[in-house]
């Protein structure tokens, strides 16, 4: 299994249980959140009115640039930050993102980008840079604690080889970050809900499977 496709099953795993946590909250239902970005007015706010070009930002600049959520970027701005998409595919129709449009942008080999769109706003973005992200070990891995905030976990570990961003604040915001160790054959998983950590989990890949060698919650 390629470290890109064992990366895209542990985060496919990891959004699968942060809608979960947040579909156990004592309010409206995470899919119906999804619809409200679906059906709502179309908004532009002032940071969305000087959406920067591309060509004077890094890959994390652009990944950064492109809002999601409620008041998400539309497929106009996001094609002004990132460019014609690679790539474009179409949200399978089982799921709560039915309808919806990924677009992909390949920065390099190891490099991308990728933008879920529904009814012309972003509700989640992907971005992967395997090599030039931070390589961590076990004992950095279980140095992290229980609601940390975001910002702190990558200034203390580097750049993640992956990031996954849903929504935008609020309980039905969730990010997603995963760090390879050094001989890229071990995953570390940090889930967040609203910036804060929430889960984590360390993760193996051998002979295409994939094995948790931490289910138990953070304490």
């Amino acid at each position: 299994m390629s470290i890109q496709k064992f990366l895209m099953v542990i985060l496919t795993l990891s959004a699968v249980l942060s809608l979960t946590a947040c579909g156990n909250r004592p309010s409206k239902s995470a899919s119906s959140t999804v619809n409200s970005y679906s059906t709502s007015p179309v908004q532009t706010s002032s940071a969305q009115k000087t959406t920067p070009q591309r060509s004077s930002l890094t890959t994390m600049g652009k990944f950064d640039h492109v809002k999601t959520g409620h008041e998400g970027s539309s497929r106009n701005q996001v094609f002004t930050i990132l460019g014609k998409p690679d790539k474009t595919s179409k949200a399978t129709k089982k799921g709560s993102n039915k309808g919806s449009t990924v677009y992909t942008w390949n920065q390099s080999q190891q490099k991308n980008i990728s933008i879920d769109i529904v009814k012309n706003r972003a509700i989640s973005k992907n971005v992967f840079q395997i090599n030039s992200s931070a390589k961590i070990t076990s004992a950095q891995y279980h140095q992290i604690k229980k609601t940390t905030h975001l910002s702190a976990v990558k200034q203390q570990l580097g750049l993640p080889a992956e990031e996954m961003v849903m929504g935008n604040k609020g309980p039905y915001s969730s990010q997603t970050i995963v760090y390879l160790a050094k001989n890229k054959q071990q995953s570390y998983t940090f889930n967040f809900i609203n910036q804060r950590l929430a889960d984590k989990t360390a993760s193996t890949s051998k002979d295409k499977t994939v094995k948790s060698q931490n289910t138990h919650p953070i304490k």
